[in-house]
């Protein structure tokens, strides 16, 4: 595997069209047109549930003036049938083509339930300046706003806002192994594979599901063998140099404990300008030394907040569960994965 890559190329693209535009690069199951691609490039946040990808989502997309995103579109269709494959296909659909609300509709996802979630995950941090609601929900609370609104122009708003970007992003905590066929399908495609620590993720998933009703987490070792069979189809010696600057990953550590810098580095990767100060200000909201705030923000469900940590080597209890684990002991020691209090 090409390591050198996985960390020290951060990306040096611009978002720039191109004449005609790309295409996708083989057919898919659906042997669907993706049209939208002339006109836009997507950045897709993959990781894993309790593996810190909202408050990533947060410094990655959120700091950058007018970024259109859509939290989480794979959501609605997590007790829908498919394969990983076909599932991608679907998010690609709403990104590049900007019909979240058409992709809904064809699927057997009732658009309300879409629309509702789409909100949801907007309310956890205050709606963004590019979501333009109904004149009659712009002064609601949120509960009126989840009563009243209508899934055809809640996701129509997305889709207007997408038609208009040239950078779309995404997060997605479900995309199993689905990363490799992705790029290679999609060539304006960009993926940002934040990977924690495993026995970290698998705690917190473990504390958290009551509250959530999860019943599709995987167990520590499917957790392994999912980040590390993306890592490894994507970073085989064979493949590793189709992929610069279209595949980057970043270790919740380096998050936690250089995040400016990782932000920076990231954007870089989007190809968006920064603004260091205004980053900075942003860093200093999102990750608070006030141990009761920082306590009360990591139980919620989506917490946009972090406590400042630091990271190291992990307890002899995680060492273990680790070591039981043959997949997991090598994913950790390859990417240097390290527990962080």
């Amino acid at each position: 595997m090409c390591l050198s890559l996985l960390y020290s190329y951060w990306g040096f693209a611009s978002f720039s069209g191109k004449e005609g535009g790309p295409r996708a690069l083989q057919a898919g199951p659906s042997e669907t047109a993706v049209k939208g691609y002339a006109n836009r490039e997507v950045v897709v946040l993959a990781s894993h549930g309790r593996s810190g990808s909202t408050v990533a989502e947060s410094l990655f997309f959120r700091s950058v003036e007018g970024f259109v995103y859509f939290d989480e579109p794979l959501w609605p269709f997590k007790n829908a049938t498919g394969t990983p494959v076909e599932k991608t296909d679907n998010i690609m659909a709403m990104l590049f083509d900007c019909e979240a609300y058409e992709t809904m509709a064809k699927s057997d996802i009732p658009p309300k339930v879409a629309s509702d979630w789409f909100l949801i995950r907007m309310f956890v941090e205050g709606l963004p300046s590019w979501l333009h609601l109904p004149n009659d929900l712009k002064s609601a609370r949120p509960e009126e706003i989840l009563k009243s609104a209508r899934p055809a122009e809640i996701l129509g708003t997305f889709d207007s806002a997408c038609r208009h970007a040239p950078i779309v992003g995404t997060k997605v905590i479900r995309m199993e192994t689905a990363m490799k066929y992705a790029l290679d399908r999609y060539e304006n495609l960009r993926i940002i594979h934040l990977i924690r620590h495993p026995h970290e993720v698998h705690e917190s998933q473990n504390k958290i599901k009551h509250l959530l009703q999860w019943s599709w987490y995987p167990g520590l070792h499917e957790l392994c063998a999912e980040i590390k069979t993306n890592l490894d189809a994507i970073m085989g010696d064979g493949d590793a140099n189709q992929y610069e600057g279209r595949y980057l990953v970043v270790r919740y550590q380096d998050l936690v404990t250089d995040t400016l810098n990782v932000i920076l580095k990231v954007h870089n990767f989007m190809g968006v300008k920064s603004d260091r100060n205004a980053l900075e200000k942003l860093v200093n909201e999102n990750f608070v030394t006030n141990d009761e705030v920082a306590e009360r923000e990591n139980r919620k469900a989506f917490g946009t907040k972090r406590s400042r940590r630091e990271c190291g080597a992990c307890s002899s209890a995680a060492e273990a569960a680790i070591d039981a684990e043959p997949t997991c002991r090598h994913l950790v020691d390859e990417i240097g994965l390290q527990c962080c209090n």
